[in-house]
C-alpha cells in the first residue's frame, strides 16, 4: 500500500500469452491465478490496513463510501446490500457511468469529463472523517481522479484507491495526477495495461480475458472482511448483512439497519 508522499516502483506486468482455441480457457484461468497470487503476496497487508482504517472510521461514527465508473461500478455494486457484505458500504452510482447506459459508448466519454465529479460530490453527504473507496483500474480518467481529489481536499475524507500501478507507465501521454498520487492509501490490483490477458494466435493483437473484475471483487470483499475483523477485535459486532433467505436473516438485517441508520445513506 502506498501512503501519502511515497513513490512506489512497479514491476513489469505479466506478458500477454498467445493461445489457440483448445487451451484458451485453461490459459485464462491460469493467468488469473497467477495475478491473484501476485496480489496475495504483495497486497495482503495493504488490504488489512485499509480494513483497519475503515473500522476506525466506523467506530467513530463516520461513513464508508464506494465509487467507481463503468466496469469499476460493478465492484461498487458488489459492496452494497448483499449477504456477507458490510451494511455500512454506501454506493455512489453516477448517472451515465454504468455499463447499462445506452448507448454504452457514452460512458467512455463521460468518465473523461472534467467537472462532472463536482456535480456528483454535491449530491452526497461525504464529510470529514469518512472513508471513500475509489476504484479505477487505469487511475487516469477525470471523473474518478477528480472525485477522489475533491472528497479529500474539500470534504476532508480519507481516500482509499484500488488501481493498477502499471498504468503509471502511460504518464507521458496523460495530464494531471494519477489516482495513486491523490489517495491516502493505495491498493494495487496488478492488472496489466489494457486489462486483457490472452492474445488469439490466429489474430495477433486481438486481446481478450479481462482481469480487473475478478481481482477487484476479491480485493473489495477482502477489504470489507478486514474491516469486520478489526471491528470484532475492538469488541464491536460487525454490521454484516445476513442472507434474507435463511431463518431470522431479514429480521437481523433490519435491526442492524435501524442501529446504524445515521451511517447509512442508500435507503
Amino acid at each position: 500500500m502506498q501512503q501519502k508522499g511515497e513513490r512506489r516502483l512497479h514491476g513489469a506486468m505479466p506478458e500477454t500469452r498467445k493461445t489457440t482455441s483448445e487451451d484458451l480457457l485453461q490459459n485464462y484461468w491460469d493467468y488469473l491465478q497467477k495475478v491473484f497470487r501476485e496480489v496475495q503476496a504483495s497486497e495482503k497487508s495493504a488490504v488489512a490496513s485499509a480494513g483497519r482504517r475503515i473500522a476506525e472510521a466506523i467506530g467513530e461514527g463516520n461513513s464508508l463510501w464506494c465509487f467507481g465508473c463503468t466496469h469499476s461500478a460493478l465492484l461498487v455494486g458488489e459492496t452494497v446490500y448483499r449477504a456477507g457484505g458490510l451494511i455500512l458500504a454506501n454506493p455512489i452510482f453516477a448517472p451515465g457511468l454504468w455499463p447499462g447506459e445506452r448507448p454504452v459508448t457514452r460512458t467512455s466519454r463521460i468518465e473523461k469529463l472534467s467537472g462532472y465529479a463536482e456535480v456528483l460530490l454535491a449530491d452526497t453527504k461525504i464529510s470529514a472523517g469518512d472513508i471513500v473507496v475509489v476504484i479505477s483500474t487505469s487511475g487516469w480518467n477525470a471523473v474518478p481522479v477528480e472525485f477522489a481529489q475533491l472528497a479529500k481536499e474539500e470534504r476532508g475524507a480519507c481516500v482509499i484507491a484500488i488501481t493498477s500501478m502499471g498504468y503509471l507507465d502511460l504518464r507521458s501521454s496523460k495530464q494531471g495526477p494519477h489516482l495513486s498520487e491523490i489517495a491516502d492509501m493505495v491498493i494495487d490490483n496488478h492488472v496489466p495495461v489494457g486489462d486483457a490477458s490472452m492474445e488469439l494466435s490466429d489474430y495477433p493483437g486481438l486481446q481478450m480475458g479481462p482481469v480487473s473484475t475478478f481481482v477487484g471483487s476479491a480485493l473489495i470483499n477482502g477489504m470489507m472482511m478486514a474491516a469486520a475483523a478489526a471491528l470484532a477485535a475492538k469488541g464491536i459486532e460487525p454490521p454484516v448483512f445476513s442472507s434474507g433467505n435463511v431463518p431470522g436473516g431479514m429480521e437481523r438485517n433490519l435491526e442492524l439497519v435501524r442501529r446504524y441508520k445515521d451511517q447509512i445513506h442508500y435507503m
